[in-house]
């Protein structure tokens, strides 16, 4: 990235830190994906006129909750950079702007994580939230705030790890599977992607396994049970009782393609 934010800039009993344009080779940043809010405005933002006080120190105090907790974040995992859309991008400069808007996917592809203040709905909504007890897992919970936003969408999917703080629990996501504090409702949602993918059309029908077969082992690995063509070992009892909605028609293909009592086939 053009600019980052140092973290430790005055030193580790220091929380206030400042804007640095220096490259930074084989150090690890954290990158912010977060909601500016209706306004499209936030109170700390990059200016040509506060470029200067930016390069010399930034107050703690002075920034939004959602910033001062992606910190806390950032320095609980020893990561010392930080990339943060309104402080690294100049905002009045329309030169600056179309430069970075193109790096975008270098900046979230090459960042070490990304923290999503996905329920958050302005900058200072922050990330943590205080709840009673995690009361499911859901997905959907993760395409909640931010993920509405164009911006937040490819940020997402550009990212290499996710830490998502939503709105009823913590939410791990990268390219090699994904967590929540609820282990119960994976069970849930992994029944329900099958649900939704067996309606999917495939041109060829033999071809319906090895199209999940990436995800289903994956899932394997998060539910630490066993995949068997289309379902899984742990709670198969549960699974076995698939069915076929009547509207939804259709024919047993004549090439095999799985066990009887998989919904493959």
């Amino acid at each position: 990235p053009t600019r980052l934010l140092d973290l430790q800039a005055f030193g580790n009993n220091c929380l206030d830190i400042r804007l640095i344009e220096i490259p930074i080779r084989d150090s690890p940043f954290a990158t912010l994906s977060h909601c500016w809010g209706a306004s499209g405005n936030t109170k700390c933002q990059a200016t040509m006129r506060a470029l200067r006080d930016l390069r010399d120190r930034i107050l703690y105090t002075d920034l939004p909750k959602t910033y001062r907790d992606a910190i806390t974040v950032c320095r609980s995992l020893e990561i010392r950079y930080l990339w943060i859309d309104s402080l690294c991008i100049i905002q009045d400069s329309k030169e600056d702007w179309a430069r970075e808007a193109t790096s975008m996917s270098y900046v979230y592809s090459n960042s070490h994580l990304t923290i999503s203040a996905d329920w958050s709905p302005n900058p200072e909504g922050g990330c943590f939230k205080a709840i009673d007890a995690p009361p499911g897992f859901e997905m959907e919970e993760t395409v909640c705030i931010t993920t509405g936003r164009a911006w937040a969408f490819q940020e997402r999917f550009l990212s290499r790890r996710n830490l998502h703080f939503t709105q009823n629990q913590l939410f791990w996501e990268c390219r090699e599977g994904f967590a929540g504090e609820d282990k119960d409702r994976l069970h849930a949602w992994c029944h329900k992607f099958v649900e939704k993918y067996s309606r999917a059309r495939i041109t060829f029908p033999t071809d319906r396994i090895p199209a999940i077969s990436a995800l289903a082992r994956l899932f394997a690995d998060d539910l630490c049970s066993p995949y068997l063509a289309g379902l899984w070992l742990e709670g198969l009892w549960y699974t076995l009782s698939w069915f076929r909605p009547d509207h939804e028609g259709g024919e047993r293909p004549k090439d095999y393609i799985a066990p009887s009592w998989s919904w493959c086939s």
